[in-house]
């Protein structure tokens, strides 16, 4: 009984020693972040980092305003949904040449490519009226229904 008594007496005394030295540890941090914070190179980095702000803030502004960005916008998107339409067509018109040729490479003058075909299930409910065979990818397909 004298040892567990003994032994919590230490247990004690070291949760003592640890919460000082803990103590003592978080001090020191505190006078180094202080320190640091002193100096003209740290003041000079956070009136750099204001500034960037400010200077973003002011760019996001320009470029929202600018015209001629907003008109490139546009085409860009347009130019997106007119390539995402030619990719479409392409894989419809691979699928459909696989299912007629029955050929899976296509030879060109320099070389041979093979095509290739993959599937996917759609989101859309099937028998629900909206029509849903699944997702085309470009150079890939899925194949349709039959």
């Amino acid at each position: 009984m004298a040892v567990d008594l003994q032994q919590l007496n230490d247990i004690h005394r070291l949760e003592n020693e640890v919460d000082q030295a803990r103590a003592g540890v978080k001090a020191f941090i505190d006078s180094r972040i202080s320190l640091i914070e002193g100096l003209a190179e740290y003041q000079a980095l956070e009136d750099a980092r204001a500034a960037l702000e400010a200077a973003k803030a002011k760019f996001k502004i320009a470029v929202r305003d600018n015209r001629d960005v907003a008109k490139l916008d546009v085409e860009i998107a347009e130019a997106r949904f007119d390539l995402r339409d030619l990719r479409e067509i392409l894989s419809n018109t691979l699928v459909l040449y696989t299912q007629q040729t029955g050929k899976v490479v296509i030879k060109e003058r320099d070389r041979t490519r093979q095509i290739e075909l993959r599937a996917r299930i759609s989101k859309r409910l099937l028998g629900t009226g909206t029509a849903a065979a699944g997702h085309q990818s470009t150079p890939r397909g899925a194949l349709p229904d039959p």
